[in-house]
């Protein structure tokens, strides 16, 4: 189980089959919210406050869930100031991580994830341009996703979706865990980078990149 902090308000665990199989939890019981679930997702937060100081008692929680491949499984835990204003179709409240499988499937889908991976899209999230430089070198084969990149509020968002090689897009999205933050990629958010942020380079992002 891997836990970094991202801000102040935000951490981000990593949950691999080897973590789940210790516990004996499998990754659809997540979905469920059962005893174990709930255990783990209690040694994640002691674990966060132990290390990082992330204090959420009596703190309403979102938690995103984020299906990679190699039966891995990202969570992003952020505290809600304000949860009225959360979109309830993808906010799910402490302590029971997803509610229902439905909600486990939903976390995926607007996550822009598939399973078949045809129209898999993910989002990344870039603190510098050196990182989206960097990711982009440590990447096979950039040209087997489609990428856009876009600046907005100081942070470089990444863009990429599957063109036909599953296998090597889902190589290219585990990699690029490592240099950013995976968001929440909802139709809306799509529409207000291409439409909003200012495009930095609006396709071939990670070869333009190379070239940097």
């Amino acid at each position: 189980m891997k836990i970094e902090r991202v801000n102040d308000h935000q951490i981000r665990c990593t949950l691999t089959k080897s973590d789940l199989e210790v516990r004996n939890l499998k990754l659809s019981e997540l979905a469920y919210g059962t005893e174990k679930a709930k255990n783990l997702f209690r040694d994640m937060m002691n674990e966060a406050s132990r290390r990082f100081g992330f204090e959420a008692e009596d703190i309403p929680l979102m938690i995103e869930a984020i299906p990679l491949s190699g039966d891995t499984i990202v969570l992003i835990i952020t505290k809600v100031e304000d949860p009225e204003e959360l979109d309830t179709r993808f906010s799910r409240f402490a302590p029971g991580v997803l509610s229902s499988p439905e909600d486990f499937q939903e976390a995926g889908r607007l996550s822009g994830t598939s399973k078949d991976g045809e129209t898999d899209t993910r989002l990344y999230a870039f603190r510098e341009l050196d990182d989206c430089i960097s990711a982009a070198h440590s990447v096979p084969k950039p040209d087997a996703v489609m990428s856009s990149l876009y600046k907005d509020n100081g942070l470089y968002y990444l863009i990429i979706r599957c063109r036909d090689d599953a296998e090597t897009f889902h190589q290219i999205a585990n990699m690029l865990t490592e240099y950013s933050t995976p968001e929440l990629l909802t139709a809306s958010r799509a529409v207000f980078l291409k439409e909003k942020a200012e495009t930095m380079i609006a396709s071939e992002a990670l070869e333009g990149l190379r070239l940097i």
